[in-house]
Parts: C-alpha cells; sequence; structure tokens
C-alpha cells in the first residue's frame, strides 16, 4: 500500500495535467458547483505545477533552478501587495497570497506546457 501511494504521487508530479483532471473529478463528484471544483483543483495542483516546472528546467537545462522559481512567486506576491496598497490603500494578505497562487497556477501551467515541448523537440532533434 505505501508504494502504491508513492507511485501514485510520482506520476501526479512527472504528469500534473492528469492530477488535475482527477482532482477536478474528485471535487465534482463531490458535490461542488463547477467554480468551486475548478478553484480546489487550482489550490491542489498548483504545488505539482510548480515541482514539475523544477524538474523539466533539470532535465532540459541540466541545473536547478529552484531560487529563480521562489524568487519569481515572491516577486508576483510583492506586485500584487503593491497594487493593493497603490489602489486599495488597505494591504489584505490572505487576498494577496490566494491571488498569488492563482496566477502561480496559470504561469506554472503553461511554463509546464512549454517545457514539455521543448523537451519533446529536444529529444527528437537531438
Amino acid at each position: 500500500m505505501k508504494e502504491f501511494i508513492i507511485y501514485l504521487i510520482s506520476i501526479f508530479v512527472a504528469v500534473p495535467l492528469l492530477a488535475t483532471w482527477f482532482t477536478y473529478l474528485v471535487a465534482r463528484k463531490a458535490g461542488k458547483s463547477e467554480i468551486k471544483a475548478v478553484r480546489i483543483t487550482v489550490y491542489v495542483t498548483t504545488i505539482l505545477y510548480i515541482i514539475a516546472v523544477a524538474m523539466l528546467l533539470k532535465i532540459i537545462f541540466g541545473q536547478t533552478h529552484s531560487g529563480y522559481i521562489l524568487v519569481l512567486i515572491l516577486s508576483v506576491l510583492c506586485i500584487i501587495i503593491f497594487y493593493q496598497w497603490r489602489y486599495n490603500t488597505e494591504i489584505v494578505i490572505s487576498k494577496a497570497i490566494i491571488l498569488t497562487w492563482r496566477i502561480t497556477f496559470l504561469l506554472f501551467l503553461f511554463a509546464y506546457l512549454l517545457l514539455s515541448l521543448v523537451g519533446v523537440i529536444q529529444r527528437i532533434f537531438y
């Protein structure tokens, strides 16, 4: 049973699109509305996309980029907090973190798809 869970987690990290689909189906079956199911899916699978992009960067470029990933996420958070301060004059950290998490999901989903394509092309031609 322990090995099955380890294999399942490794598959979800290697192919986060599968985890996204699976999480969405589970959330929908749990009786959540479509919007809530999408939000739950985003909250749960963002970390998988971050890990998958870090692994793809390591495979394609041969070095780790964890520091750059962390700086990117913190930069997005700083931009959101600055925007809140500038236009709302009230900074709500919880809203900033939630918005950062959602933007991170979109960024890393796009990065995962792009890096997967680059990896496939690189393996075909090199």
